[in-house]
């Protein structure tokens, strides 16, 4: 899962999430899901899951729109949107890679997220393992990430 923090500084008045945008990629698969998850913000680490969707992405649409089924409050704290990749069949595609130096087939997973070339100060990855999700904070990170989620949300009063 990769994550960005996304905070309510706007505004003094209560504000309300009607959508989100973000781009997304397809290399093999004329659709893809991909799962958001919305957490609550715990001084920029994921805190309890607010809300979650399953999103389609479409290989001819560089931009996807998910409406929300009804607009729900921004916190003052902000949010943390998160995508989780769906490991399916429907999702999952053959490509070869190098890996040490030798080419080897190997699974992909649609769709790809895209990411703008900034400061990843509000980037989050996250790993799964048998206690739950553990989540690391982009700008602690040592590998110098350049890269930051393009997200936009349609807010509203």
């Amino acid at each position: 899962m990769v994550a960005k923090e996304l905070r309510n500084d706007i505004s003094e008045a209560p504000l309300f999430i009607e959508s989100i945008k973000f781009y997304s990629r397809l290399f093999s698969k004329k659709s893809a899901t991909i799962k958001i998850n919305i957490y609550y913000n715990e001084n920029g680490i994921p805190g309890d899951l607010y809300k979650s969707a399953i999103v389609t992405c479409v290989k001819k649409q560089k931009i996807t729109e998910f409406i929300f089924p009804k607009p729900f409050t921004l916190p003052k704290e902000g949010i943390i949107v998160g995508f989780e990749w769906i490991l399916n069949q429907e999702n999952s595609y053959q490509k070869m890679m190098m890996i040490n130096g030798e080419k080897k087939e190997t699974i992909g997973h649609d769709p790809m997220i895209g990411a703008l070339t900034e400061n990843p100060k509000n980037f989050i990855i996250g790993n799964l393992s048998q206690e739950g999700w553990i989540f690391v904070n982009g700008s602690n990170n040592s590998s110098q990430i350049t890269k930051n989620l393009g997200i936009e949300l349609k807010l509203t009063n």
